[in-house]
């Protein structure tokens, strides 16, 4: 525990500070008040936004987007494929490890804090979406998809919800998240400490998404090897970047598909490009 000025922190953590000083009762105060109600409202106008895009999509690529399990459901019905189906059991067979079913516990006794106090009962959905990819050159660096990522991490929030359509048999059961989940608070967190843990990388002070570590040439020459990691897309920069990649292979699975070297990155493309004099750069 250590002091730090209320500046410091209001910069670097509005949000965070915000929601604390309410939390505790203090957004009366003057050193908050002229700026803690603003900041949420703010912070609520932007999800509500960002939301409000996604609910409003009704179709990509000329394809229907379902917006729940059953409406994905009805719509295979309905054109007699087992497209969204498919996609569904595929996901949750990877989605299924983050939930524990509460057997003979009933949502009254969870609601009312009978059964494991101290947990919070969220609401939750699937994400649908149409997804495109793109080719792989020959690149000096290496990518690579985890399948799953968050769900390698251990869950740090008491949390639980009320199985929907997509849980088949379990519909309806109270279940506790026990793994890591896309949406939660702390699962961000949760999968940069599994990662830099097992590969022994640090994070940057400038980007905790960058991780670096020091390594040495053929030629004996010192530098850092990088990762450049989004979300669960990650970058190897290195001598040996495809090795690399396979020894994040060994602690993680990856997509099939994703590992190899890129072709774009964030929406830019990249290409190799031989100069005159031979060298070759990005």
């Amino acid at each position: 525990m250590s002091w730090l000025p209320l500046k410091d922190l209001k910069n670097s953590n509005p949000v965070e500070l915000a929601q604390y000083a309410v939390m505790n009762a203090l957004e009366e105060e003057p050193a908050f008040k002229w700026w803690v109600l603003y900041t949420l409202k703010k912070r609520d106008s932007i999800v509500a936004k960002v939301m409000s895009k996604y609910w409003r999509t009704t179709h990509k690529f000329g394809i229907r987007i379902p917006k729940s399990a059953d409406e994905a459901y009805k719509l295979d019905a309905d054109s007699k494929t087992t497209f969204w189906t498919d996609a569904i059991n595929k996901e949750m067979a990877n989605v299924r490890v983050a939930f524990e079913v509460l057997s003979g516990v009933t949502l009254e006794e969870m609601r009312t804090g009978k059964v494991r106090p101290g947990y919070k009962e969220i609401p939750y959905h699937m994400i649908f979406d149409i997804k495109t990819c793109c080719s792989l050159n020959d690149l000096d660096l290496f990518a690579c998809d985890v399948e799953s990522a968050y769900f390698c991490a251990d869950c740090l929030e008491k949390v639980w919800c009320v199985a929907g359509s997509e849980f088949g048999s379990d519909k309806g059961k109270v279940l506790l998240f026990v793994r890591a989940l896309y949406g939660l608070k702390s699962s961000g967190a949760a999968w940069r400490a599994m990662l830099a843990k097992d590969m022994r990388f640090v994070p940057t002070e400038a980007d905790p998404d960058v991780y670096i570590r020091q390594a040495s040439k053929a030629n004996g020459e010192l530098y850092y090897e990088m990762l450049l990691v989004y979300v669960n897309d990650v970058l190897a920069v290195s001598e040996v970047a495809e090795e690399l990649v396979a020894v994040i292979g060994l602690e993680f699975k990856l997509k099939k598909s994703s590992v190899g070297r890129p072709s774009r990155y964030h929406g830019g493309g990249i290409e190799q490009i031989q100069t005159d004099n031979g060298r070759i750069i990005l």
